[in-house]
């Protein structure tokens, strides 16, 4: 693989490049107002594409956040199948006319013109006619290995700004696979690296919410009796937030009692999801989920747990299928209460990411 270290940013690596015949952009589906380049390369890398010409000191570049859909389209190559026929029968044609009409010329042309010896020239004549035969038998067996080696395959893609991409790509099928293999695999980091900054970010604002509810509620009473009015106002001020924000879905969390003895958890958790930058939508009936976070381009299916119930392998397999119904692209459990090794193991192999607040050593000390 040739070194593209100088075109690369920080923590960015390549992971894979192929060389593309051209390259096609439709920015309006409009095949006449297509952009067209020639002779590219294209890059993969854990964060972007891009295509460059070095000859031409040209580069364009996609982000993968940016990408919304990938495909492939595998050609068949048939026209080198016929290139081989076409080789093939000239090359016979050729062969059958230099063992038996290079003689016959050659007697014709002696009886008409006898002053002239050319019968000695009617050797090389054959053996030229061998060679433009061998050739062309040499080019039928290029094709045909080529149809085997090599595929001829487009790939696809379109991004959020509505243009759609066509790159050309030329190469043996093994390197086609491998860049296919490689373009799945940077989607699956880019989301899975997505998935960990928001889970991460999640994890701790829900540890700081459960550390401040459990101080909170361990008070003395002196103490006990100044942080409510702190505590109701700082509710009130994210409850402002919200209303006035453009997730005005949300609904306003009611807090009945201070003390955070009879607080909504569920509003808790909205809160926090709010000032993360989710848009979260309530459900009502959400086949196990209980609410739907859209961020960055992804939909989050969440279920939440209060302190009162455990969750349970059924909970997991509730929001995997929520998950799957609503077409999300990961599933949540946020969970007040006790989560089992087993549960959380079972949520694993599923997919399910589960915030525990009441599961971490030294969370609470």
């Amino acid at each position: 693989m040739a070194d593209f270290s100088k075109y690369l940013g920080k923590e960015e690596r390549v992971l894979n490049s192929i060389d593309m015949k051209d390259e096609t952009i439709f920015a309006t589906n409009n095949p006449a107002a297509a952009e067209w380049k020639s002779w590219t390369t294209l890059v993969l890398t854990n964060k972007r594409f891009f295509s460059l010409n070095k000859k031409r000191l040209s580069m364009r570049e996609f982000r993968l956040e940016d990408v919304v859909s990938t495909g492939w389209v595998y050609h068949p190559q048939w026209g080198r199948i016929i290139g081989a026929v076409i080789n093939v029968v000239l090359a016979a044609i050729i062969l059958y006319f230099a063992q038996g009409a290079v003689d016959s010329l050659v007697n014709y042309l002696v009886g008409v013109y006898a002053y002239y010896d050319i019968s000695s020239y009617s050797q090389y004549i054959v053996y030229f006619l061998y060679f433009i035969a061998a050739l062309l038998l040499i080019g039928a067996l290029i094709d045909v290995i080529a149809y085997f080696l090599y595929k001829r395959t487009t790939f696809l893609m379109t991004t959020k700004d509505g243009k759609e991409y066509k790159f050309l790509l030329r190469g043996r099928g093994s390197q086609i696979d491998d860049f296919r293999m490689a373009v799945q695999d940077a989607k699956d980091l880019y989301l899975e690296e997505t998935e960990n900054r928001y889970f991460d970010k999640m994890r701790s604002v829900l540890f700081n919410q459960s550390n401040y509810e459990y101080a909170l509620n361990n008070q003395s009473p002196e103490q006990k009796t100044q942080l409510p009015g702190d505590k109701t106002q700082r509710i009130e001020n994210k409850t402002k937030t919200i209303d006035g924000s453009k997730t005005g879905q949300i609904e306003a969390a009611e807090i009945k009692q201070l003390g955070g003895q009879a607080d909504d958890f569920m509003s808790q958790v909205k809160v926090v999801f709010a000032e993360l930058g989710f848009d979260i939508t309530t459900l009502q009936n959400g086949k196990g989920a209980d609410l739907i976070l859209t961020g960055e381009g992804l939909r989050y299916a969440v279920s939440v747990e209060s302190r009162d119930r455990i969750v349970t392998a059924d909970d997991v397999t509730e929001i995997v299928q929520a998950r799957d119904f609503n077409r999300c692209d990961f599933g949540i459990i946020v969970a007040e209460g006790d989560v089992s090794t087993d549960v959380r193991n079972f949520a694993q192999q599923n997919g399910i990411k589960i915030i525990g607040l009441n599961d971490t050593d030294g969370l609470r000390n």
